[in-house]
């Protein structure tokens, strides 16, 4: 009896240090949300504007190459140049504000992809303590080497309201 005793208290004081993992692809979850095809499309409008304020640079730059060539030779070497000078800075100019539009661009992706992922996170969260998960691991961050356990996006997706 006293062995009988042993092994159950044994066995519940195993099972109060279980713990319970799951798995879920975050950027997947938040891909189902509707909410993404309204960032999707203001991210293609900051796309479009920014493109539009490149090709009126790129335009006044052509214009300014045309121009140079048409009257080079007419010019003395000092409006040379000057005018040379000109066509160089604008190039400097145009590639900066390539680089400036990449990030301006990347940036506010990011910024309205933000609040999609704080919902995610939420429902995640509020999965794992509704359903005694300990741990969820994120999938889509590639630092899961194995995806034992149970996958709980489904379980994410209905506390999202998605399907």
């Amino acid at each position: 009896m006293k062995h009988i005793f042993a092994i159950v208290l044994l066995l519940i004081s195993f099972n109060s240090f279980a713990q319970k993992y799951g798995h879920c692809d975050i950027n997947q979850v938040a891909a189902s949300l509707p909410e993404l095809l309204d960032v999707q499309t203001q991210v293609e409008a900051k796309t479009s504007e920014l493109e539009g304020r490149l090709q009126r640079m790129y335009e006044v730059y052509q214009k300014k190459i045309e121009d140079f060539q048409a009257s080079v030779s007419t010019m003395t070497t000092e409006q040379q140049t000057k005018a040379a000078e000109e066509i160089q800075n604008l190039e400097v100019r145009i590639q900066e504000a390539q680089q400036n539009s990449q990030a301006e661009l990347q940036q506010f992706d990011m910024d309205l992809k933000k609040p999609l992922f704080e919902k995610v996170k939420k429902a995640v969260d509020d999965v794992s303590v509704e359903n005694g998960f300990t741990l969820i691991f994120d999938t889509s961050s590639g630092a899961v080497l194995y995806a034992g356990g149970t996958d709980v996006s489904d379980l994410v997706r209905q506390k999202l309201g998605v399907e």
